[in-house]
């Protein structure tokens, strides 16, 4: 699995770590999961119709975080966003 990340995606995760460093374990256990099994139960995998980019997916990774993304090849995706419930799904 190649995972790709925008720049909007990479702004937003250094402030969430910014003020709390412990959810980088979070995520990065999250994306562990995703790279292994994009549908893995505990990420809640689903497709999600209201971000501007278009077809794009959604998964949890802990309380209201959630990484918006979006498929671009067979095995490679781009994370656009991540971020509680209401700044993702604006």
């Amino acid at each position: 699995m190649i995972i790709n990340y925008s720049s909007k995606f990479t702004n937003q995760y250094k402030e969430l770590i910014k003020t709390n460093k412990k959810l980088t374990l979070k995520v990065d256990k999250k994306i562990g999961f995703f790279i292994n099994n994009p549908y893995h139960p505990s990420l809640r995998t689903h497709k999600v119709s209201t971000t501007k980019a278009g077809v794009a997916f959604s998964f949890w990774v802990a309380g209201d975080l959630r990484i918006i993304f979006t498929w671009v090849g067979k095995n490679e995706v781009l994370f656009l966003l991540i971020g509680n419930h209401k700044e993702v799904y604006k």
